[in-house]
């Protein structure tokens, strides 16, 4: 869905993909995904000014270094992959009067959500723990926490599935990996078994694949990262996985029902 500016009267466009959200009135730009779906996926965040401009993905600064990349050091072609953003409306603050401010900062702002419910943007919003009662310990509020981020990936995923993409597995990086516990939680949440690499701190292994490769050690990035990349471990979903998905519209509905007190 796409916003226009700049018209004697505000005009609306709804992209092929729009799902139709209540937050297309304060949208202005649509970017629409290009791309194959069976190959590589490209994912980015929300679209920036040349990215709404020209209405497709990865075409303003970012574009020109991630063509660099993949023109450079990777095994696939640009027309091969499947480029898109996870968020293709991008947003504008608007004013008592209901126009849009078009001031410096408020021109740059994207849709990012505040919150784990990534189809609705809140910026009032506050985390809340639900279900408390004098037997609670900090165990259960601990977990009760690792739960939601669950959650949060899995409304992710719901948005991602409505574009057509499927998944087959999880895999996890970061120090939050080294959890055992939290990447149960994400398999039993999510159904998927959940992947852990040996290297877990994957910013920097890719940084350094990235100037392996433009030295001259690998021929390209795809090989570079075959041989750097490894698997530690896998957790399967367990017996709580159905509990979880039992609890999933639980923790959606929660989430309206406490939605007019975040003002």
């Amino acid at each position: 869905m796409a916003y226009y500016l700049g018209t004697p009267k505000p005009h609306y466009t709804t992209g092929p993909h729009c799902s139709g959200c209540p937050f297309r009135a304060l949208s202005y730009g649509f970017v629409e995904s290009v791309g194959p779906r069976d190959k590589v996926l490209l994912l980015g965040e929300g679209p920036g000014h040349w990215e709404v401009k020209g209405g497709r993905p990865f075409i303003g600064r970012s574009g020109t270094v991630i063509n660099r990349i993949i023109n450079e050091h990777c095994a696939y072609h640009r027309a091969e992959m499947r480029i898109t953003n996870a968020i293709h409306c991008r947003w504008v603050e608007r004013g008592p009067d209901g126009e849009p401010i078009l001031g410096k900062n408020s021109d740059m702002i994207n849709c990012r959500p505040p919150s784990a419910m990534v189809h609705e943007c809140n910026s009032q919003a506050r985390g809340n723990l639900y279900g408390l009662s004098l037997s609670s310990t900090r165990a259960h509020i601990t977990r009760a926490i690792l739960e939601g981020s669950a959650y949060g990936m899995k409304d992710i995923m719901e948005a991602l599935k409505n574009m057509g993409l499927t998944f087959s597995k999880i895999r996890v990086s970061g120090g939050g990996s080294r959890s055992r516990l939290w990447n149960q939680i994400k398999a039993d949440v999510l159904n998927l078994p959940v992947e852990t690499l040996s290297t877990p701190e994957t910013t920097s292994l890719g940084a350094a694949l990235i100037g392996a490769t433009s030295y001259g050690a690998y021929p390209n990035l795809k090989i570079a990262s075959e041989c750097s990349i490894k698997i530690k471990d896998v957790v399967t979903p367990g017996d709580q996985r159905t509990e979880y998905e039992h609890i999933y519209p639980r923790y959606r509905d929660l989430y309206f029902s406490i939605k007019p007190l975040f003002k």
